[in-house]
């Protein structure tokens, strides 16, 4: 029933419903960095703002990726909202971008627009043993490789099952795990898979280690990530909310 800015917190909006049990309702116009404990519980860090321009804030931020040369430092893919569309600045274009964060702060560094052949991400996974970055381009199920300076990409190939065959659809999540084997793993919302990156572009096949499921029950995935201290074990995050822990050797 009404709607008001939040001066002393730029990128929130208050307002009411209009029911018997009236409610304040806040309204993010932007992303929100949280941290979640071993506990689960998630705490909200900060609203994700540029750190050239207050009034870009940035929304649909995925991919998220650490490269463990700074440790307050996190890339990923986001999208620029003008909380201020009328104040003279204007971003060129919305996004999507390639983006560090600064994790202390929630200060956005735009570094480039995704180019090349791809023109967005789903995901993005670092290999520090070739420093190499991939990721996965949604609208053509390709892996590639991203200059992590300019946010330009590269083809490796399109993602297929040889055993089906068929192409990987909608995958969700890839990350490196499996310690010195340094293996990659992809994600769809119910199937893990290990990738082999080939030397030059081409197929790049995916084998299949087990429909995902939670106490026999499946569930839905929209993440993945490694754990650099048990590295046979991956986490991610489902429909629910919940966060889930995986063996690289034996289904969800």
């Amino acid at each position: 029933t009404s709607m008001s800015f939040d001066a002393n917190q730029p990128g929130l909006l208050w307002s009411t419903t209009n029911a018997m049990d009236s409610r304040l309702v806040r309204i993010d116009m932007s992303s929100t960095l949280v941290v979640t404990g071993d506990d689960g519980v998630t705490d909200r860090l900060a609203r994700l703002f540029d750190d050239t321009v207050a009034t870009y804030a940035y929304t649909n931020v995925m991919a998220l990726e650490f490269d463990g040369s700074d440790p307050e430092i996190l890339y990923g893919i986001g999208t620029i909202i003008d909380i201020d569309p009328y104040d003279g600045t204007t971003p060129a274009s919305t996004g999507p971008y390639l983006i560090s964060i600064d994790t202390a702060n929630g200060e956005v560094s735009r570094i480039g627009l995704i180019s090349g052949d791809a023109s967005d991400l789903s995901t993005m996974a670092y290999d520090h043993v070739s420093d190499i970055w991939y990721g996965v381009d949604p609208a053509t199920d390709k892996l590639v490789t991203v200059n992590i300076g300019t946010g330009a990409t590269t083809n490796v190939g399109t993602l297929t099952d040889p055993d089906v065959p068929a192409v990987v659809t909608g995958v969700v999540g890839i990350d490196f795990a499996g310690g010195p084997l340094n293996t990659l793993y992809a994600v769809t919302a119910d199937t893990l898979y290990t990738v082999t990156v080939p030397g030059a572009p081409g197929p790049v096949n995916c084998t299949m280690i087990g429909t995902v499921s939670s106490g026999g029950a499946p569930i839905t995935l929209t993440s993945l990530t490694n754990d650099p201290d048990s590295p046979e074990q991956l986490f991610s995050t489902d429909w629910s909310d919940e966060i889930g822990r995986a063996s690289c050797r034996e289904r969800v």
